[in-house]
């Protein structure tokens, strides 16, 4: 699949693995040996005398193949290039040329022929002709830039190049042009690949599964701040650090926006905002997003524009609703119609609370934990310190309301990312548990969430988001989902271009097994894999039937 300017990147998936030249199409052996065991109604090109290939049926009991039917004696007039092509796989018999003189009954000019490279056939030529000694049907017209597909009787092409019929020569003007591939071929495969010799091969592309990231980020009024020697206030620092991470990958990630709290109508949420009078907590009703995710490319500036035009943050710090809402846009909303692999990545610097619903004791409440000597709301453990929640509920501390959020998200196959902004210092705890539960992998191999401190300011702020949107898409792998009966006839081409293997790393490129006995995975490593992951690349292929090139 295709994403931004054109480009493919995220997880490669390795759909199929073609074990035997000449099975899948793409080889650049044109007569490969006939195999001595088919199933019955399968169909191939074969060698012919006069004509470049002929068709070989299976036999009924599928022991064996049947000879090579060739367009003479009797078997049909040319094949005519037909006013339309059918798209897909194996489709019907269509008529071609009518028999020759003498002959009895239509011969292969009255098949269709299988499809060349490309999958492309006729499906109307001459009519046929009735019986012994009819004269031979008269050509079809000349084949029209149509869309191609699979020709009646063939195998299907891998790519998207015109091919012949093999029952007897085009007719005038040739077949029709190239369109879309047949049934199991790939957009404009790697019919010649640099970097192997002319061995026999098939080439099977990686699908890729495209990468989706909502950004849930905390617009409650302590983002206003200026955490000390920052000059601006996190709000601003944090809409800066995102433009530059966002548009390193605004080709190969889709991106949407969250904000909370965010009022629900058109009045914003008032600064201070003390009561509950006040909307500190307030929500919209439905999974409708700030902006909902899509192609970075089209996404990444109307993202910023919001952050840039949001009225000053205010408010407190709903944080599990809006977890909550994240999983209904996912799940149940316009994002359950998203491909690919799913992310929430939360940005907060403070508690989550907003739950009217809980209790707490001072120990929990986020008016006292934060509270300075001297205010009315004192630290647990102060001399005539009471609790401040005892009339405030929503000022609880909510981290078993936002754990069950995450984990809601997690069970359907969601990944939670956690960034603590200066202000979160006090729940350090909590946010390790909130990523723990997310799952979320970082670049090093661990799982917690990335913090960033006042000590490191902006530039932190800045390489903590370059760093996550690197790990977002680290993809140089491929995933093996079926076997591979020969390892060392294994090769990967990237861009139909082949790529070593080899164990050693440095600045070539090259590719590697994750287990050379019983791999699931090939790594792709060197610069090409950056390339990959800040660029993308057209296509990633594995080439089965040559030799593995290796990395020397």
């Amino acid at each position: 699949m295709m994403w931004g300017e054109g480009r493919h990147v995220g997880r490669w998936l390795l759909v199929a693995a073609c074990a035997v030249a000449g099975a899948c199409g793409g080889s650049s052996e044109k007569h490969a040996a006939p195999e001595p065991e088919c199933e019955a109604g399968d169909s191939r090109n074969c060698p012919c005398d006069d004509i470049e290939t002929g068709l070989q049926f299976c036999l009924d009991d599928g022991s064996d193949w049947g000879e090579c039917r060739c367009g003479s004696d009797g078997s049909g007039g040319a094949a005519g290039s037909g006013s339309s092509a059918e798209v897909g796989g194996s489709g019907p018999s269509d008529a071609g040329g009518a028999p020759g003189t003498g002959g009895s009954e239509a011969g292969l000019g009255g098949t269709a022929g299988a499809p060349g490279i490309g999958g492309t056939t006729a499906t109307a030529g001459g009519a046929a002709g009735e019986g012994g000694g009819a004269s031979a049907g008269t050509t079809g017209a000349a084949g029209e830039a149509l869309t191609a597909g699979a020709g009646g009787g063939g195998m299907p092409g891998t790519s998207a190049a015109a091919g012949q019929g093999s029952g007897g020569a085009a007719g005038s003007g040739g077949g029709p042009t190239a369109g879309a591939p047949g049934a199991g071929g790939s957009e404009e495969a790697c019919t010649d690949v640099v970097g192997l010799d002319d061995c026999g091969f098939e080439t099977q592309q990686a699908e890729t599964l495209e990468v989706n990231v909502l950004l849930v980020i905390d617009k409650s009024a302590s983002m206003n701040a200026d955490p000390g020697d920052w000059g601006q206030t996190k709000w601003n620092a944090l809409h800066g650090a995102l433009s530059t991470a966002l548009n390193q990958v605004r080709g190969v990630v889709s991106w949407g926006l969250e904000l909370f709290p965010t009022s629900a109508g058109d009045i914003p949420i008032p600064t201070p905002c003390s009561t509950p009078e006040d909307r500190c907590c307030e929500m919209p009703e439905g999974a409708e997003l700030n902006v909902p995710v899509a192609s970075g490319a089209q996404n990444v500036t109307e993202i910023l524009g919001q952050l840039n035009n949001t009225a000053d943050p205010s408010g407190g710090t709903p944080t599990a609703v809006a977890l909550q809402r994240a999983r209904d846009y996912y799940v149940n909303g316009a994002g359950a119609d998203l491909s690919g692999d799913r992310y929430v990545l939360l940005v907060t610097d403070g508690a989550p609370n907003c739950n009217s619903d809980i209790s707490c004791s001072i120990d929990t409440c986020t008016l006292n934990l934060e509270g300075e000597a001297g205010s009315s709301c004192l630290p647990p453990g102060e001399p005539n310190a009471t609790n401040c929640c005892a009339n405030r509920p929503e000022a609880c501390l909510d981290d078993s309301g936002t754990l069950t959020q995450i984990q809601a998200l997690s069970d359907s196959g969601i990944q939670t990312i956690v960034v603590g902004i200066p202000g979160s210092e006090l729940y350090q705890t909590n946010l390790e548990a909130f990523a723990t539960a997310g799952g979320f992998t970082k670049l090093d191999g661990s799982i917690g969430y990335y913090e960033v401190t006042q000590e490191g300011g902006v530039d932190e702020l800045r390489d903590t988001f370059v760093e996550i949107t690197t790990a977002l898409v680290p993809e140089c792998e491929i995933a093996i989902t079926q076997e591979i009966p020969n390892l060392n006839l294994v090769n990967v081409a990237v861009d139909c271009e082949i790529i070593p293997r080899g164990e050693v790393t440095g600045t070539a490129n090259h590719w590697f097994f994750d287990n050379n006995v019983a791999p699931t995975r090939i790594i792709i490593d060197g610069p090409i894999c950056d390339t990959i992951r800040t660029e993308g690349v057209d296509r990633i292929d594995t080439v089965v039937g040559c030799p593995t090139v290796e990395l020397g």
